[in-house]
């Protein structure tokens, strides 16, 4: 990567600080509490880890990762979001429009080949 890269951190969502809980008697209540839990519930689903069977599941966090590089303003070039094998980790996924090939790939396999790159950092979305 050659120039900075905007990030979408999921973890410091969770960790956010929205305001003291909502109380039952305000009239906001449900859209108060309701936006903590969606936060909670999105970074949820976007970590929830593809088990065989259920690949399914995946298109899910394909969905929202492909909403976030194509509609979100201003452009992000990735998110961040918390690794299921380590509690401790995270996980970094950058988005295609952020990669960037300084020099081009050349190669030639039997009668064919191809050129890759370099890429511009301003390509289209998604």
């Amino acid at each position: 990567m050659t120039e900075p890269v905007s990030m979408l951190d999921f973890e410091r969502f969770e960790a956010a600080d929205l305001g003291p809980e909502p109380s039952v008697f305000d009239p906001d209540y449900f859209l108060k509490s309701g936006r903590r839990e969606f936060l909670k519930y999105l970074h949820d689903m976007i970590t929830a880890p593809v088990l065989p069977g259920s690949e399914r599941n995946y298109l899910v966090s394909q969905f929202i990762a492909e909403y976030l590089a194509i509609c979100i303003e201003p452009r992000i070039d990735g998110v961040i979001f918390k690794s299921v094998q380590d509690p401790s980790g995270s996980n970094i996924a950058l988005f295609s429009h952020a990669i960037y090939v300084e020099t081009a790939l050349q190669w030639e396999f039997q009668d064919s080949g191809g050129v890759r790159g370099p890429r511009q950092l301003d390509a289209p979305r998604i």
